[in-house]
């Protein structure tokens, strides 16, 4: 389900959220707190949780997050909502095969994908991005964030690497 014009605070994560192996999904919104939001709000929000998309997993297009996958607060006409001070410690990590010509991945260590503003004084990612399976399409990879269409970025911090032992075939940023 997607949620509408909701504030989140103080929310945690601690357990591991995966696709497994054998599953198979056109799309996948994949995030330690919310997966897929319009107009959505999140204050000292936390992950804890690794999120992963096991080897034998069909998957064509993903939007993962360590905290949320996708936020389409610019869908309202408004850009008065905000991602801050939420942080996230967790692995991601991607081992299956991935994709097809022309499918998108967004893929960052708080935030995959947003029109939100990202503000406060501890917006952090501790969890390291582990590609080891293919993704065949266009990547976004970022430590913090993947991808921001209006975001003004303020006090954001990545603190680990990302390691790509697989492949990516397409356009990557």
């Amino acid at each position: 389900p997607t949620a509408y014009h909701v504030y989140a605070q103080g929310c945690k994560n601690h357990g591991e959220i995966k696709i497994a192996g054998g599953q198979s999904t056109k799309y996948v919104n994949l995030g330690g707190i919310v997966g897929y939001a319009n107009y959505r709000t999140l204050k000292d929000c936390h992950n804890h949780g690794k999120l992963s998309i096991a080897k034998d997993a069909t998957v064509n297009q993903v939007r993962l997050g360590g905290v949320i996958s996708y936020n389409n607060g610019k869908a309202s006409g408004k850009t008065d909502y905000h991602i801050d001070s939420c942080t996230n410690s967790a692995d991601i990590e991607i081992a299956a095969t991935c994709g097809s010509n022309g499918a998108e991945f967004y893929i960052g260590g708080v935030v995959g994908w947003t029109h939100a503003k990202i503000t406060g004084i501890e917006n952090e990612n501790d969890g390291k991005i582990i590609i080891s399976g293919t993704v065949t399409g266009n990547a976004r990879i970022g430590g913090f964030v993947a991808h921001s269409r209006i975001a003004n970025l303020l006090n954001v911090v990545n603190h680990t690497d990302i390691e790509i032992s697989g492949s990516i075939t397409g356009e990557t940023a």
